[in-house]
């Protein structure tokens, strides 16, 4: 009975020291978490980057994509049905290239009936003109017989005056003649006056009578020019960007047929951040990155409408283009945004992230240990990352990968 009652005694004492290790390992370890120990690092096995300070440009990284500097957008010029179609998006075309073309039976019997009338009124011209000039010719006539007589009239004054001189014959009968003759100069004078308005008179009839001829060509030139644009051309050179027709289609006046774009002359349509926006002026700067080839250009149109929080703008390319590039081609560049005086930066390094703000261990005054330091980070400029608060000048900001080091606040460096 006493043996039983000593091993029972062990085995709870046993049991009880297993216990406190068990405790005193847990403490232990408790202890090492909340109160670790400054692990020493290698410095020669970080790789780090230096804050420096100074004057820098900031340029925004954006996307976007190449655009036709000139569009022409092609309608139906009247109405009518597709019987042809020539060309297919993205094939290159020139002003004179026909792209389809349409049939209007109206529009040609409308054409036939207005020549027909034109030459109607052509030969009636024709012949109000003969009619006028036979008026004239008549009037003429009239007048030339009036001449005559007072020829005639002014013969019998001059006879009468020297027969009445030399006593031969009586006054009265000089009388007589002088008075016809005034009587039939003025009816000359009068007719001539008539005859001067009858032609003023005729000029506008014909001038009138052009003018109606006039009206008529132009109409049958308009119908023409209706039926020449039935061949639907491009109008500029460049590519089919878009084609909206089929054949069989009946279109009506300014349906939209398509749209033709500008090859060679482009521009850069490019996606700038909402919040940006206010800062990007007209000529701003803008650098495209083709392959290895910057591109030069400047803001000349910006958007109005934000999309999916971006604000389209146009750039014009002032660089000469490669012949690789095609419009809707996708592009990268970088914006202007503003000029910021004694701005802290570093430079870009994997791990760091711009417009973040991050947790690095930081060397500060050559100090022998490293502090875990909350940074902000700004805009990435030209391979510049600039930083908004948490360094200054000189610092040292250890960039690798540390995550096995969350849990401390400082790490020891370990003496050269």
């Amino acid at each position: 009975m006493q043996i039983n009652l000593t091993a029972t005694k062990r085995s709870q004492t046993t049991k009880f020291l297993f216990l406190t290790l068990a405790l005193t390992a847990s403490v232990a370890s408790l202890y090492l978490t909340l109160n670790p120990g400054t692990p020493t690092l290698d410095k020669s096995e970080l790789n780090t980057v230096v804050v420096e300070q100074g004057d820098i440009d900031v340029y925004l990284p954006v996307f976007g994509s190449y655009a036709s500097e000139y569009q022409r957008l092609i309608t139906a010029p009247s109405q009518g049905q597709v019987v042809e179609v020539f060309i297919r998006p993205g094939a290159d075309v020139s002003k004179d290239t026909v792209i389809a073309t349409m049939a209007n039976p109206d529009l040609m019997q409308d054409h036939y009936e207005a020549e027909l009338k034109l030459e109607r009124m052509k030969s009636e011209f024709l012949s109000f003109k003969f009619l006028k000039q036979n008026e004239q010719l008549a009037f003429q006539s009239d007048l030339a017989d009036m001449d005559s007589q007072i020829q005639t009239t002014k013969l019998d004054v001059d006879v009468n005056t020297r027969l009445v001189e030399q006593g031969i014959t009586g006054a009265i009968e000089l009388e007589r003649s002088s008075l016809a003759y005034a009587q039939i100069k003025k009816r000359t004078e009068f007719a001539q006056y008539r005859y001067t308005k009858l032609l003023e008179m005729h000029k506008l009839q014909l001038e009138q009578q052009q003018i109606l001829i006039t009206q008529q060509q132009q109409y049958v030139k308009r119908l023409s020019t209706k039926i020449n644009d039935l061949n639907i051309t491009a109008g500029i050179d460049g590519t089919l960007q878009s084609l909206d027709i089929e054949v069989g289609q009946r279109l009506t006046t300014g349906s939209q047929i398509g749209k033709v774009g500008s090859k060679n002359k482009l521009i850069a349509q490019i996606n700038i951040p909402q919040r940006f926006a206010q800062l990007v002026a007209h000529g701003s700067p803008i650098i495209i990155t083709n392959k290895s080839q910057h591109l030069k250009g400047h803001i000349t149109q910006m958007g109005s409408v934000i999309e999916n929080g971006f604000v389209v703008a146009e750039a014009a390319i002032t660089s000469e283009l490669p012949k690789t590039i095609k419009p809707s081609q996708p592009l990268n560049a970088e914006l202007f945004i503003t000029h910021k005086k004694q701005a802290l930066f570093v430079e870009q390094k994997p791990g760091l992230i711009p417009l973040s703000q991050m947790s690095i261990f930081t060397q500060t005054n050559n100090n022998p240990t490293l502090e875990k330091t909350t940074i902000n980070f700004g805009e990435l400029s030209n391979h510049q990352l600039l930083i908004s608060s948490g360094a200054k000048k000189g610092d040292v900001l250890v960039v690798n990968d540390m995550k096995r080091w969350d849990t401390y606040n400082q790490l020891a460096l370990e003496a050269p």
